[in-house]
């Protein structure tokens, strides 16, 4: 009898945690869940330990605290028509749970996908230069916007980052950033000491987005990471010229003394060519020049008199 007891208490024990496992969720911090029991509201519940009965309640795990969502190679055009990817995040948080879970698809997916279509309309209205550097006001309405549709599913958006913003080397852009430099040159040049005077409407003259230059007088330069380096001169006589230096390859652009943006000529060369040329170019440095120098009067003081 008593091995026949020890048995039945066992089976109930069994049984017991059977149904404890069934019923019984645990809900970890930083999750909520949702409960929705037949004709009954919906009911949030955790962290910690939940009931939940099976074929009677249904239940859907929403997250609580804010998540970062990437925004990665999104295709979007410029209202100057530049072509140009951007990286960015999108910070996203679970204001409503009960919405969130009651949505029919994935709502992380209907977010990004929101996202995408606001960041997309908003680079649409705003020329390349403008995009370096957004406004704090641009951002927060671009978020809010997004939230409009995003809290149908309960979800906020209270920030949107943009990380990089990448632009191709295409005819579009080179005739683009050929006509910014030729008037920054301009302007450079205009100043004695190189700084560069304001814009005729006191704005400063802007940047190209992601991209790193350096300015001297009479020259500026523009790297375009992964394709090439676009260098622009303007001379003490006026004359402009440019060099886009793109792997092995040199194209040199001669312009006319108008202020035309568009080049007379466009010549092509090769790297021992444009070598060649740049050696023919350089008049060397001072120490080599002098050296030279000091090398031809020993030559001179060797010679018999």
């Amino acid at each position: 009898m008593d091995a026949i007891a020890l048995g039945a208490s066992l089976i109930m024990i069994l049984l017991a945690t059977v149904v404890i496992r069934a019923v019984i969720t645990f809900v970890p911090r930083g999750r909520r869940l949702v409960v929705t029991r037949r004709g009954r509201a919906a009911t949030v519940k955790g962290p910690g330990l939940a009931v939940v009965l099976p074929g009677v309640d249904s239940a859907v795990m929403t997250p609580h605290e804010p998540d970062y969502l990437d925004i990665l190679w999104l295709a979007a055009t410029t209202a100057d028509g530049v072509a140009v990817s951007v990286n960015g995040l999108a910070l996203a948080s679970v204001r409503d749970p009960v919405g969130y879970a009651r949505h029919h698809t994935s709502p992380v997916s209907a977010t990004v996908t929101e996202a995408e279509e606001a960041i997309r309309r908003y680079v649409s209205r705003h020329d390349l230069a403008e995009l370096a550097d957004p406004s704090d006001d641009d951002l927060r309405e671009l978020s809010a916007t997004i939230t409009e549709r995003t809290g149908e599913w309960g979800v906020e958006v209270a920030l949107i980052e943009f990380s990089r913003i990448e632009i191709r080397l295409k005819d579009d852009l080179l005739k683009w950033a050929d006509g910014f430099a030729v008037r920054r040159a301009a302007a450079l040049s205009a100043r004695p000491d190189g700084s560069g005077p304001a814009a005729p409407d006191g704005a400063t003259s802007p940047a190209l987005p992601h991209t790193d230059s350096h300015t001297v007088p009479g020259t500026v330069s523009h790297t375009v990471p992964g394709t090439g380096t676009l260098h622009h001169r303007m001379t003490r006589g006026g004359q402009r010229l440019a060099v886009l230096a793109r792997g092995g390859e040199r194209t040199l652009f001669v312009y006319g003394s108008g202020a035309g943006d568009t080049p007379l000529q466009t010549i092509v060369m090769e790297r021992d060519e444009s070598d060649h040329l740049a050696e023919l170019l350089h008049s060397g440095s001072v120490p080599d020049r002098l050296a030279a120098l000091e090398r031809r009067l020993a030559d001179l003081a060797a010679q018999p008199r």
